[in-house]
C-alpha cells in the first residue's frame, strides 16, 4: 500500500488492469508483475514504520548522513522485515497465472482508461493544471509524490542556498539585553507529555521540575521534524516563508551580540541542512559530528560542554550561546548507550524516558556554569518537534515522527535565569510559528520586522498562535488534530 489507507476501489482496478495485461501479452504481465511485487515489498517494512514517501521522508533521506540512515533502518522493528515474504510468496504465485478469455473486455478497458484518468481532468478543471499521475493507485501515487517531492526539495535547497547567499534584512532599533549570557537550548524529539515537568510519572526532569523560572504548558512547535520545524521558527517569514539568511543568529550579531553555536547534529558536507548553514553565521561554530567522525559510535550531548564552558567565560559583554542537541533523536537507546534506569512499556520507551533524563541534567550542568560564571544569564529550552506512538502497549513499543496528532507538536519551552526566584506558568497558547516574537522580547533585541503586538512571556492570549505545518508542508490548526495516546 506504500503507506497509503487501504482502499478496495484501488484493489479492484489494479486486479483488472493485471488481468487485461495478462489477456495481451504474457510477458508484459509478468514484467508488470515483478515490479508492482519488487517495490511493494522493499517498501514495505518502511511503509508500515514511517508511512508514504512524503516530503518529510524525501528530506531526511537527503539530509541522513550514513549513520541516520542505518539509525532510520533500526527504528523499524526486525518483524516488518518479515513481511515483504510475504509479497514475494504473492508474486510468484501471481507470476504464474493463467487466464482464459477475459469477457467484456472491451467495458474493463474503458472502466481502466476512466479509473486511471478521470483525476487528472477534474483536477483541470478544477485548477488550469493537467497532472498526469494523480491517481489513487499506491505504485502510482507512491511514484508520483516521490518524484514531486524530490524536485520541490532540489527547487527549495537551491531558493535557501540562494538566499544564504543574499544580506539579512534586519536593521535592530534597540538592544536592552537584561542579561551578559542568553543560553538557548535546543532539544530533539521530545514529547512534553514525558516529561515530570510536564506531569510524567517517572521523575526524569528534576531541574526543571524544581528550578525558578517560566514554564509554557501549551507551546507547539511549528513543524513536526527538525529541518521544517527549526527553519521556521529560527528564521523571519516573509509571505509565511523563511528568508534562511534572516536568522535569530544574524539577528544576534547586527545587535551587538558575540554569538557561538555548538551542535550533537551532523554537518555533512554537501548534506548540510538549512539548520547547519544557520549555525555558520555563528562567530565560534562547533560541530561534534563532522562528515561521518564517529557518527557510528556513542556520542552523548555531554561532550559540548567543555566548549559551553569556554564560550560562557569568555570575556565579551554580551553572548548568544545556541546549543544543539541530538536529544531524544529516534533510536532513542542509541542515545543511551541502551541503558535506561526505569523500564515502561518496551526498551525503546525506557531508553526515551532516559534521554529526556540526559537532557534535564545537561540543563541543570550548564546552568551551574553559568551560575559559576558570575555573570547575570537567563537560559531557554524547547525542543524542535514532538513524536507519535508505533505498535503502543506492545514489547515494541515507540515514538516515531508523525504529523497527525497533536502530540507530535506538544513540545517543553522553558526559561531560566539568574534572577528568577519563583516558578511561572504561561498556559496560554504559543506557536514556534511567532519565535522571533519570542527571541526578541528575551534578548531585548527590537526590530521592526519582528512583530511585538503581544507579551509572548506573560500569560496572556495572543493571535496567530494555532497554526502548525503538516509533512507536505500545508498548514492546519493545531487546535484540529487529534489526541495520541497520552505518555503512560
Amino acid at each position: 500500500s506504500f503507506g497509503y489507507s487501504f482502499k478496495l476501489v484501488h484493489s479492484i482496478s489494479l486486479f483488472l488492469i493485471l488481468i487485461v495485461v495478462r489477456s495481451f501479452t504474457s510477458r508484459g504481465y509478468k514484467s508488470l508483475i515483478i515490479l508492482i511485487g519488487f517495490f511493494s515489498s522493499a517498501y514495505l517494512p518502511v511503509a508500515l514504520t514511517y508511512g508514504s514517501p512524503d516530503y518529510n521522508a524525501i528530506a531526511n533521506i537527503l539530509y541522513a548522513s550514513k549513520s541516520e540512515s542505518l539509525e532510520f533502518l533500526k527504528a523499524i522493528p526486525w518483524f516488518y522485515y518479515v513481511t515483504p515474504l510475504m509479497g514475494v510468496v504473492l508474486t510468484l504465485m501471481a507470476f504464474n497465472v493463467k487466464i482464459g478469455k477475459v469477457k467484456y473486455r472491451g467495458w474493463i478497458i474503458l472502466y481502466i482508461i476512466i479509473y486511471l484518468f478521470s483525476p487528472s481532468v477534474k483536477a483541470y478543471m478544477k485548477t488550469g493544471a493537467l497532472p498526469l499521475f494523480s491517481n489513487g493507485l499506491p505504485i502510482i501515487k507512491a511514484s508520483s509524490e516521490a518524484v514531486s517531492n524530490y524536485l520541490t526539495f532540489v527547487e527549495q535547497s537551491a531558493f535557501l542556498k540562494q538566499q544564504m547567499s543574499l544580506p539579512d534584512r534586519w536593521v535592530p532599533q534597540k538592544t536592552s539585553a537584561d542579561y551578559q549570557l542568553y543560553i538557548l537550548v535546543i532539544g530533539e524529539s521530545v514529547r512534553s507529555d514525558y516529561m515530570q515537568a510536564y506531569g510524567f510519572k517517572i521523575k526524569n526532569t528534576p531541574f526543571m521540575s524544581s528550578a525558578s523560572g517560566v514554564t509554557f504548558t501549551n507551546y507547539i512547535s511549528a513543524a513536526s521534524s527538525t529541518v521544517m520545524s527549526l527553519l521556521n521558527s529560527l528564521t523571519l517569514r516573509i509571505n509565511e516563508q523563511p528568508d534562511s539568511s534572516s536568522n535569530i543568529v544574524s539577528l544576534a550579531n547586527k545587535a551587538g551580540f558575540s554569538t557561538y553555536w555548538y551542535s550533537n547534529q551532523g554537518m555533512i558536507g554537501e548534506g548540510e541542512t538549512p539548520v547547519s548553514v544557520i549555525a555558520m553565521n555563528a562567530e565560534s561554530v562547533s560541530f561534534i559530528k563532522k562528515g561521518e567522525y564517529q557518527q557510528n559510535k556513542y556520542v552523548p550531548d555531554i561532550r559540548m560542554l567543555p566548549q559551553i564552558r569556554w564560550a560562557i567565560s569568555e570575556n565579551k559583554p554580551v553572548k548568544l550561546i545556541v546549543i544543539h542537541l541530538i536529544g531524544s533523536h529516534s533510536r532513542a537507546c542509541s542515545r543511551t548507550n541502551e541503558k535506561y534506569s526505569t523500564f515502561s512499556q518496551s526498551k525503546e520507551i525506557s531508553c526515551y524516558i532516559e534521554s529526556i533524563a540526559q537532557t534535564d541534567k545537561l540543563l541543570a550542568d550548564v546552568a551551574d556554569m553559568a551560575k559559576a560564571s558570575g555573570k547575570s544569564w537567563s537560559m531557554m529550552y524547547f525542543a524542535d518537534h514532538g513524536l507519535e506512538f508505533s505498535d503502543k502497549d506492545t514489547q515494541y513499543a515507540r515514538l516515531i515522527h508523525g504529523d497527525k496528532f497533536k502530540q507530535n507538536y506538544r513540545v517543553p519551552m522553558f526559561i531560566t535565569a539568574s534572577d528568577s526566584h519563583e516558578r511561572k506558568t504561561v498556559d496560554r497558547p504559543r506557536s514556534a510559528l511567532n519565535f522571533l516574537s519570542l527571541f526578541s522580547q528575551w534578548t531585548g533585541i527590537k526590530d521592526k520586522l519582528i512583530n511585538s503586538d503581544c507579551n509572548m512571556m506573560a500569560n496572556v492570549p495572543c493571535n496567530n498562535q494555532d497554526t502548525v505545518i503538516k509533512f507536505d508542508q500545508s498548514k492546519v490548526y493545531f487546535s484540529s488534530l487529534a489526541q495520541d495516546s497520552t505518555a503512560h
